[in-house]
């Protein structure tokens, strides 16, 4: 899936800062780490039992909430790309959010790309 999404919207992954928000096990890196070298992957992820998988896919890992990860900013870096897939629906403030995200962490030409569920699908 993130193979073809990312082809489709024609990243370019090489010597780009990648800041993810809840990668789950981590397909959308394994594919933009296929179809390009990035600089740096960022994750943001607040699950123990992600950490293992996390450390081999050799990227930068926050065990935070999304929401203390912005608070506390602990790499003060901003990024080319961040993805949030299927996870704005899950915050209390999504607009706030976004907007902290592309105040304090996204580069002036970065993109923010999102996924989110469609209710009607058969996998939800």
């Amino acid at each position: 899936y993130f193979h073809g999404l990312f082809k489709n919207l024609v990243l370019d992954f090489n010597n780009r800062a990648v800041l993810e928000f809840g990668p789950g096990e981590g397909d959308a890196i394994k594919a933009m780490k296929k179809l390009g070298s990035p600089s740096e992957v960022t994750v943001v992820e607040r699950n123990d039992e992600a950490n293992d998988l996390l450390a081999k896919l050799q990227c930068n890992h926050h065990n935070l909430f999304l929401e203390e990860y912005l608070e506390q900013n602990p790499d003060q870096k901003k990024f080319d790309y961040i993805f949030l897939f299927d996870v704005l629906e899950h915050l209390k403030d999504p607009v706030g959010v976004l907007k902290k995200i592309k105040e304090e962490k996204l580069n002036c030409r970065g993109l923010v790309i999102t996924t989110f569920p469609v209710a009607e699908s058969l996998s939800r």
